[in-house]
């Protein structure tokens, strides 16, 4: 992965998830809920990626991942608890893509 000193963009996390795609895992952190018009708070924990068809852009083709093409999407490094990915806020919700620590 990039030095956590390097800035993280959309390049970098679509290529993360890419190299990664056979060990990728997805905490979900909140997501977008349109009954209470907000962000609904989730403590699921990580969980093994789903490939999805839906949204391929919005998705990279994963369940749990949701960027904002039309309003910014922010990135910064994530290690902690033995993993090693991206956290990703936006207006939508925050999610973490990460892999195990070899």
């Amino acid at each position: 992965m990039q030095s956590l000193t390097a800035k993280i963009t959309r390049a970098t996390l679509k290529s993360f998830v890419r190299k990664f795609s056979d060990t990728l895992q997805i905490d979900v952190r909140s997501e977008f809920d349109g009954q209470i018009d907000g962000l609904e708070w989730k403590k699921d924990g990580f969980r093994h990626a789903v490939r999805t068809s839906s949204f391929p852009n919005n998705t990279l083709g994963y369940k749990g991942i949701w960027l904002c093409l039309s309003s910014p999407d922010h990135y910064r490094p994530y290690m902690e608890g033995g993993m090693i990915g991206i956290e990703v806020s936006n207006c939508c919700g925050n999610f973490i893509v990460a892999v195990p620590i070899a």
